[in-house]
């Protein structure tokens, strides 16, 4: 079993984001789920990596080219897939990931679990996701697609609809147990 873990590139200001990622890399490999993350040293990114590795569990970096060019990888990784695009890296993340959980992040984590959150509304994939909404990070989006549905331009309550938790723990356990085993 393998979550995809969507995060930042940089840490966020307040700790509680640093023990966040920290204790959601720890549970994972505790539960022997695989991660799948961007593949950084950096950050959230770095410190979810750090905690699954100390753990002994498995640890898949996919990185687009250009960031792995910039940026560097993650040097302990247990795989590192380099891809040519932002669009390759979702969709190595689809193929590879049984659920996706989104911590706190910037422009890319947003993309990235909105995408896939599309993708199960529209049938087509059929993957939990979770979002551990740490500090209440994610209130105002979620306030938005209230907004959304309150205007007829959204529908709530179906089967794509994150599991929202500000636990790592409880959040794991949860989308966990939602995972289709085939």
């Amino acid at each position: 079993m393998k979550i995809a873990v969507f995060c930042g590139y940089n840490f966020g200001e307040g700790q509680e984001f640093r023990r966040a990622a920290t204790e959601l890399g720890s549970v994972l490999a505790q539960r022997k789920i695989g991660l799948i993350y961007g593949g950084a040293a950096a950050g959230l990114m770095g410190l979810i990596a750090d905690a699954a590795l100390a753990e002994g569990g498995e640890v898949i970096g996919i990185i687009p080219k250009a960031l792995h060019a910039r940026e560097g990888a993650h040097p302990s990784l247990s795989e590192l897939v380099v891809v040519p695009t932002l669009q390759d890296r979702k969709d190595r993340q689809r193929d590879l990931a049984d659920a996706f959980i989104a911590m706190p992040g910037g422009l890319g984590t947003i993309d990235e679990l909105i995408s896939f959150w599309a993708m199960n509304q529209l049938g087509e994939m059929d993957k939990p996701i979770g979002v551990l909404n740490v500090s209440g990070y994610y209130d105002s989006i979620f306030s938005f697609f209230a907004q959304a549905q309150a205007q007829g331009f959204f529908t709530a309550g179906n089967k794509a609809a994150p599991t929202v938790n500000d636990n790592p723990t409880q959040l794991v356990d949860a989308v966990a147990s939602r995972i289709r085993v085939t």
